[in-house]
């Protein structure tokens, strides 16, 4: 089978940007007083931008940090409400709303890492060595990530005081193919990162800080960087992702239905038995591992490989 080496054998990321009206800025602003988070927005007017490949997804990341009203999100925007000229951030009903974004998959992913310290031998002096080395400590919770090219941007907080001891990044990158939430969840929480921003409707803050009054720490330096590997594009075919938990709704004594309660993805008995995948996965770890090359990392990779299928209900925990 070809190997798939062009950016423009994939379908191109789109990504859903919010823009506030004037004066509400979707970043922090830093002043003598203290720090203000992003400011409250109701209503939004919207876009869609593909990015083909990593180069596109650097200069939209890099146009976007200088977009203090712009946030992105990673939902769609329903079809429903396309001809508004206005919509809210709504991934469900709410107050006789209704939701404006739907979960249709997304190819680009934000990892937010903020409670890693840094080592004593780097600081944000050297941005860029801090980034590569934050990097690699993510990469250990999810070995797919090592070979994937990467754009790092320094979080708004970074270097601030009281903070100037943490790894505070963020990170955007390509999949090969759109990931729904529930995926993409997987992927934040094996790594450490924020999970929120698996939600459609989360806001993805971009923008660098703003800084009123006040020294910023980073001026200067870097704030947005790469780490170029051999991958632009996540290979989601080495994750065994679990599958999808559906919530249902129990029924009251008067029929109606009360409030979801999730559903267990895996009851004990489903944990009994390994399935064919399960198998087949099982019986291709075991041949890598025969071959005996790079045993230490390989041990590793199939491990967590096999976490996930088992944490899928694939594999039997017995």
């Amino acid at each position: 089978m070809k190997q798939k080496t062009h950016s423009e054998e994939y379908q191109p990321a789109k990504f859903t940007i919010l823009e506030a009206r004037p004066g509400r800025i979707q970043t922090k602003r830093f002043h003598e007083g203290g720090v203000d988070n992003s400011s409250r927005a109701r209503n939004f007017t919207f876009e869609e931008r593909e990015v083909s490949d990593f180069e596109d997804l650097l200069a939209l990341i890099s146009e976007l940090s200088q977009s203090v009203q712009k946030v992105a999100v990673s939902g769609s925007v329903k079809e429903e409400v396309r001809h508004h000229k206005k919509i809210r951030r709504l991934a469900k009903p709410r107050n006789g709303a209704n939701p404006t974004l739907e979960d249709l998959g997304c190819s680009w992913l934000h990892f937010d890492i903020d409670d890693v310290e840094r080592p004593d031998h780097l600081d944000w002096g050297d941005p860029q060595a801090l980034a590569e080395w934050t990097w690699r400590n993510i990469c250990h919770g999810l070995p797919a990530l090592k070979d994937l090219s990467v754009v790092w941007q320094a979080s708004s907080s970074a270097a601030t005081a009281g903070k100037d001891h943490l790894a505070k990044f963020h990170f955007y990158c390509l999949a090969d193919r759109p990931l729904l939430a529930h995926e993409r969840h997987h992927l934040f929480e094996q790594v450490g990162s924020d999970e929120s921003l698996a939600r459609i409707a989360q806001p993805n803050y971009i923008a660098a800080p703003v800084f009123d009054g006040v020294p910023d720490p980073l001026e200067g330096t870097p704030r947005i960087g790469i780490i170029r590997k051999e991958q632009e594009r996540l290979d989601t075919s080495s994750i065994a992702f679990p599958k999808e938990v559906k919530r249902s709704k129990r029924q009251t004594r008067n029929g109606k239905p009360s409030k979801s309660l999730p559903s267990k993805a895996n009851s004990s008995s489903a944990k009994t038995i390994t399935t064919k995948t399960g198998e087949a996965q099982l019986s291709k770890s075991c041949a890598k591992l025969a071959r005996g090359t790079d045993r230490n990392t390989s041990i590793y990779n199939e491990s967590q490989l096999i976490g996930g299928f088992v944490s899928a209900g694939e594999i039997c925990e017995g």
